[in-house]
């Protein structure tokens, strides 16, 4: 039996700097200004009335308000959309560094900027540039892991960015809060605080490495890559040289693999139906609603009867209880498998969304109401980050094959980035026009999410790419599950040989 390869600790510490600096940054921004957003208001407000010596109009500042909340979702989608390029242009770790230099531009223009020439058009370029970091650290940390742990470690490794994102989105409601830094004089200091973040990483850069599959695939140095995944294993040398010549023979066959076109996946059923499953759970995260909560809950937590300050403290316990229930989900997604999960936490999503509606509605019928809408929301909230936010990027990989892979998740993560910026461009106005009823519309879609994942998505659990692939097939061909076996097994070796190398 080969012995298996252990992860040192210095390829913990590159693991656990990368994931918590990034996810952290991603996360903070996402929820910092909801807290402070009536001092921001207030800022707009001010500033647009000492430029044109008149007062802003409600559908105006509504606009300006809503444009500084969603442009963090649109620059999130063209960062995803550039992601490609600039992992490719930069390199694993460049492109890292890449992202927090972008943030950091972002923070400045957002804070000193702003205030310093009065201008509430640097807050929503700010707002942008963060987003933009945003999508393309999404794509790049990932990466750096998964190319720098075991294969064997790997699901584990990445289950952490799950548990850090809900203690990011605490931190930011909690730091955003108006006795902290959400205050008038505090704000521009708060949108500067993810610079310690970047600060951090950039300061450890030093002593994280390219990957050792980069220096294969674009330094030709053999040397080199073998020294440093030494360095990154605490094996045996025979695992270790078995790794690296696994390593090797992966990257000198992908020199002949070509990459699925997006025309080749539409065409062609195998491929078509792997990349509707992957934008369709990967796109479960977003129709849930949960960039929504995550940008607006105070305001949330208002409609539901919620008042003052106290909607800021529902915001960060709801944040802190999310997280401790992440943790816990993501200890036990080998033993139930990621489309148990994925269903599960969008059927308790649904139900949560529909006993908010119902609790917000008869608010006034109880003094006690208010407190089950905060019970609900939170129960969603841990549905949401506890199910489709641990499934949707391990189902999503699991899905599809190296030569599809790329093709399917950027088309993916595009689609999920587009589909957040939306809604939480259109939260604000449905809201204001119904009410608490603008969340229906999330449960009717999660409603048809949780239909096609129980019909259409192949359980993953314990089964190797070739019957994955076969699952797959027979759905989109609709082929009889006891026929044409050797048939289909013939269709997906080309792919599946190539996944297994």
């Amino acid at each position: 039996m080969a012995a298996k390869t252990v992860c040192s600790n210095y390829c913990l510490f590159i693991v656990y700097i990368t994931q918590i600096c990034t996810f952290l940054l991603l996360s903070f921004t996402m929820t910092s200004l909801n807290p402070a957003a009536p001092v921001v208001q207030a800022f707009i407000n001010q500033t647009f009335e000492d430029r044109y010596q008149t007062r802003i109009g409600d559908t105006t500042l509504m606009v300006l308000i809503t444009s500084v909340q969603s442009m963090l979702l649109v620059g999130s989608l063209i960062g995803a959309l550039s992601a490609q390029f600039v992992v490719s242009y930069f390199s694993r770790r460049g492109s890292l560094i890449f992202t927090h230099v972008i943030s950091i531009l972002s923070c400045i223009l957002m804070g000193p900027v702003a205030v310093y020439f009065k201008t509430y058009e640097s807050i929503i370029v700010g707002r942008f540039l963060c987003g933009f970091a945003r999508g393309v650290g999404f794509t790049a940390a990932p990466l750096l892991i998964s190319e720098t742990t075991t294969h064997r470690t790997l699901g584990q490794h990445l289950s952490l960015s799950g548990i850090v994102v809900p203690l990011g989105y605490a931190l930011g409601n909690g730091v955003g809060h108006p006795s902290v830094l959400g205050s008038e004089t505090g704000w521009p200091y708060l949108v500067c605080v993810p610079i310690l973040f970047s600060l951090v990483y950039l300061a450890s850069v030093f002593w994280i490495p390219q990957t050792p599959g980069w220096l294969l695939k674009h330094k030709t140095s053999e040397e080199e890559a073998l020294k440093l995944l030494k360095r990154l294993r605490k094996s045996d040398p025979n695992a270790i040289a078995s790794e690296f010549n696994a390593l090797y023979k992966e990257i000198e066959m992908d020199q002949n693999i070509r990459e699925a076109t997006i025309w080749e996946m539409l065409k062609t059923p195998k491929y078509r139906q792997q990349l509707i499953c992957t934008i369709l759970v990967m796109g479960s995260m977003q129709t849930t609603g949960i960039s929504a909560v995550a940008l607006y809950s105070n305001h949330i937590f208002h409609t539901a009867g919620v008042k003052g300050e106290n909607a800021t403290y529902a915001s960060i316990g709801m944040h802190l209880i999310t997280f401790v229930v992440t943790f816990f989900f993501s200890q036990t997604i080998r033993k139930i498998g990621t489309k148990m999960l994925l269903v599960t936490g969008l059927g308790i999503c649904a139900c949560s969304l529909v006993c908010l509606v119902i609790f917000a509605a008869l608010q006034d019928l109880s003094d006690l109401l208010p407190y089950f809408s905060i019970a609900t929301l939170i129960i969603y909230t841990t549905s949401v980050m506890g199910g489709p936010g641990i499934a949707f990027v391990a189902l999503s990989s699991q899905l599809t094959t190296q030569t599809t892979r790329p093709t399917a998740l950027y088309l993916s993560a595009a689609t999920y980035w587009m589909t957040g910026a939306i809604v939480s461009f259109v939260f604000p106005f449905s809201s204001a026009a119904i009410g608490e009823y603008a969340f229906l519309p999330f449960v009717a879609v999660t409603v048809l999410q949780i239909i096609f994942a129980s019909r259409k998505v192949p359980s993953t659990r314990r089964k190797s790419i070739v019957e994955i692939q076969e699952k797959l097939h027979r759905k989109s061909s609709k082929l009889p599950s006891n026929g044409s076996s050797g048939a289909i097994r013939s269709l997906m070796l080309d792919d599946s040989s190539r996944e297994d190398a």
